[in-house]
């Protein structure tokens, strides 16, 4: 740990990124496989797979094999990023392809296709003579290009799926733990907010009641950013069940809290970003939080989720003027808060009731009543206007535009309270729980390795190790 911390050469670094990208894409080839051979479920098959999935299926079995499978790439990955700060800006990089010898076998399909389409369309000659008669077009002759956190994005998707299981839980915590690395580093942040550095993210997504399994098979060119929000979001909408994993909640939003500190220290305006979705994502988590909490309350302090939430929609209220990409997107965060203002008043409500009782959350309670004053401030100031507005033009459903234009005309008259250290978070640390945490996912991983390999086999390459092993040269002919 102490060379790799240390280890400054770019070769070597990138060749280490390449393993692990070659790990994890190899991992995602495998899923992507597996989901095509599936037949295309009916709604019986679909009523089937939601009443079995109360129960622990034989192919869930099988996926946690293949994640414990992966978590030593994941812990390659995760004490490079956290030891290296030379490696941290490497992930976000583009890299050159993992496995060149597909790419030539494409190439050569490539100008075979090209030859036979000459053959059967006369017309691509020019002066009688083909001009792709004998090479492949110029746009696929380069070496297509990667990405470590476009692989690592990807990857992150399909293994948030399932957390039900104790190895599929940790194996997300420990991408969360990545990321979270990744997020707060200033050079991997720059990297991957950088418009001219774009790639496709493939996330997919978990079939869900009210959707089909959907997988973004030709997802747009974005800055890699985008593709982390698309991500968190994704986890927030598709986690909350009644066994809530709060933890990876906790890491998820600290994510996008350093994300968001980015941009705003910087000033950098996306507009590719999804902050609608971003929005509805932490408005549903609040409601969520608040209509179980009489059964989420007896496992974690849900307010101090909550107020981890309702922060970051007081960094967009605050701050949003500086990273938001247009004054529209400043009216659409007012319009949903407007909209869902009864999800504030129900929290806040809630909290009032766990703070005036003597209860050992009662602290952190009072701490989420302070933080929703301003998203509860905008409702309370609106919405008699949009009313008052409603009545006077005698309209029962009024359309967003106009609503906005209601909300636009009354911002002057709005007063709203400055919060302090909404763009401020704790640095991150391998503390003892978390050494704890990796060193169980280590034995799990040496188990596995184990119990999958030839003993014989590894004494064989132990004793090519050490018979190769170089010795350190003490003169010149030893050199030579």
């Amino acid at each position: 740990m102490v060379k790799l911390s240390m280890l400054d050469d770019e070769l070597a670094l990138t060749a280490y990124a390449q393993v692990v990208m070659a790990s994890l894409g190899e991992f995602n080839e495998r899923y992507v496989q597996s989901r095509q051979a599936e037949p295309q479920s009916s709604w019986l098959s679909s009523l089937t797979s939601m009443v079995g999935s109360m129960f622990v299926s034989d192919e869930a079995e099988i996926r946690i094999g293949q994640v414990k499978a992966n978590d030593a790439g994941l812990l390659a990955l995760y004490q490079a990023v956290h030891l290296n700060r030379h490696f941290v800006g490497i992930i976000a990089q583009s890299l050159a392809d993992v496995n060149p010898p597909t790419s030539t076998v494409e190439q050569n399909e490539t100008t075979e296709e090209a030859n036979q389409s000459d053959i059967t369309n006369p017309n691509n000659t020019v002066g009688g003579d083909k001009t792709n008669a004998t090479s492949p077009p110029t746009v696929d002759v380069a070496m297509p290009t990667s990405n470590l956190m476009a692989t690592y994005l990807e990857y992150c998707s399909i293994i948030m799926q399932d957390t039900r299981s104790e190895a599929a839980y940790h194996s997300t915590k420990l991408c969360f733990l990545i990321l979270t690395c990744v997020s707060e580093d200033e050079y991997a942040n720059s990297l991957m907010h950088d418009p001219g550095l774009t790639f496709r993210v493939p996330l997919h997504r978990l079939p869900m009641r009210h959707r089909k399994s959907l997988t973004d098979k030709t997802p747009p060119f974005r800055p890699l950013v985008c593709g982390l929000l698309d991500l968190i979001i994704e986890f927030i909408l598709s986690h909350l069940m009644k066994k809530f994993p709060h933890e990876l909640y906790e890491l998820a939003l600290g994510v996008v809290l350093r994300v968001l500190c980015h941009q705003k220290r910087c000033r950098l305006r996306l507009s590719l970003c999804p902050w609608k979705e971003l929005w509805a994502a932490l408005i549903a988590l609040l409601k969520f939080l608040h209509s179980s909490d009489s059964a989420l309350i007896r496992k974690f302090d849900l307010f101090a989720l909550a107020t981890q939430a309702v922060n970051i929609l007081n960094l967009f209220v605050t701050f949003g003027d500086t990273f938001l990409p247009s004054p529209q997107s400043y009216d659409d965060l007012y319009y949903e808060i407007i909209r869902m203002h009864h999800v504030f008043d129900n929290l806040h409500a809630m909290a009032l009731r766990y703070s005036t009782g003597e209860n050992e959350f009662r602290e952190s309670a009072v701490r989420l009543s302070a933080a929703l004053i301003n998203v509860r401030a905008i409702g309370q100031h609106f919405k008699p206007k949009v009313e008052m507005w409603m009545e006077s033009q005698k309209l029962s459903t009024p359309t967003q535009d106009q609503i906005l234009e209601v909300v636009r005309s009354h911002y002057d008259s709005l007063t709203l309270k400055l919060h302090e250290s909404l763009d401020a978070y704790e640095r991150y640390a391998e503390r003892p729980p978390v050494a704890a945490f990796l060193s169980s996912i280590l034995r799990s991983v040496v188990s596995v390795i184990r119990s999958t390999t030839d003993p014989s086999s590894i004494d064989a390459h132990r004793m090519l190790l050490e018979s190769t092993a170089p010795t350190t040269p003490t003169s010149p002919s030893a050199l030579n």
